[in-house]
């Protein structure tokens, strides 16, 4: 049998818990060092209606496309055409008036 040795001198190494290892994340302004930055909440509420109307027509548009695109034979295309201009002249009309409403 070899010779046992004991951790207990001067160079021993401590045993540490988990959450002594990594106290979790810092703040990115501190890794970075730069100072805390905000946006107003104006600025946060143009981005969201601008980011939300853009999602809102991609999402017409690409429903359009493909309700054009299922339809089985040339009058239901047709017709389907047709709904979807006289749908999009409708939304549009809506939005250009919401537009044009004076604001109190």
């Amino acid at each position: 049998m070899g010779r046992t040795r004991r951790c207990s001198g001067p160079g021993a190494m401590k045993l540490v818990s988990w959450y002594e290892v990594a106290p979790g994340p810092r703040p990115l302004n501190s890794v970075l060092g730069t100072k805390e930055r905000t946006m107003d909440p104006e600025t946060i509420g143009l981005v969201g209606a601008v980011v939300g109307s853009a999602v809102a027509v991609l999402g017409g548009v690409i429903g359009t496309r493909f309700s054009i695109k299922n339809t089985k034979g040339p009058r239901e295309r047709a017709f389907a055409i047709k709904g979807s201009i006289i749908c999009w002249v409708f939304v549009v009309a809506f939005v250009v008036g919401m537009w044009l409403i004076p604001q109190p």
